[in-house]
């Protein structure tokens, strides 16, 4: 009996987008899976369309100028997936350029979607090494992350459980020499956002909920409060 194989196109179960007939994701969506998976020691050049540093040289020639600074961003689920973002900032006389002659926007480097905490160390290795290598200035790195789903439906009078217990899972996932230099307020019309600040380990979201009640802030901030008081 003869097979039809069907005309309609597949797609990608991760992304949405189609997909070659039979394969459960596209190309790109598996190259990331690859990605997120591999150890710490680094990616393979192949899958890396270029070192970063091949990637840091074009730019270069492409500008005209040299490399002053990187720019780096890691935001996602503590302890989950995260997203990693490096770009960098070029001068004309590169790191010896005075900080008033640095005109330049920050040029997009690489960008890693779903990424390990493991391959997020890589990234931040290569920072350190170029920095060093290149003598370049400081990196600006930024780390957010998040602690469990956002949204309450629970009574406002039970959210101070809720945030000792993040706080405590953020405290033990950061390390033992983690400690909070302060726990803040966000606040952007109806949403509401609390973060805890751990300086060089990074920002991390603890709650929020885009249609706080009243009450629902009134019970946080009344945490905030109970809480410097027991620092």
């Amino acid at each position: 009996m003869a097979v039809v194989q069907s005309s309609r196109n597949e797609v990608c179960a991760r992304c949405g987008e189609p997909c070659g007939f039979g394969d459960l994701v596209c190309n790109r969506c598996s190259e990331t899976r690859v990605r997120a998976a591999l150890p710490a020691e680094g990616l393979p050049p192949s899958l890396e369309e270029g070192s970063l540093d091949d990637k840091l040289a074009r730019i270069e020639e492409r500008t005209g100028e040299r490399a002053h600074h990187l720019v780096a961003t890691v935001e996602g689920a503590l302890g989950g997936d995260v997203k990693v973002s490096i770009a960098v900032v070029t001068a004309p006389e590169g790191p010896a350029t005075p900080p008033e002659d640095v005109w330049s926007e920050a040029v997009p480097l690489t960008t890693l979607e779903y990424g390990s905490s493991e391959v997020a160390a890589t990234r931040m290795q290569w920072i350190d090494r170029v920095t060093a290598e290149r003598a370049l200035q400081q990196p600006e790195i930024t780390r957010r992350y998040r602690v469990g789903t956002r949204g309450f439906r629970g009574d406002p009078g039970a959210v101070g459980m809720l945030l000792d217990a993040r706080l405590h899972m953020a405290r033990r996932a950061l390390g033992e020499d983690a400690a909070e230099r302060a726990c803040l307020l966000e606040e952007s019309g109806a949403e509401l956002r609390v973060v805890a600040d751990f300086t060089n380990k990074g920002t991390i979201e603890l709650f929020s909920d885009s249609h706080a009640s009243a009450e629902l802030r009134q019970a946080v901030q009344a945490w905030l409060v109970d809480l410097s008081a027991r620092v």
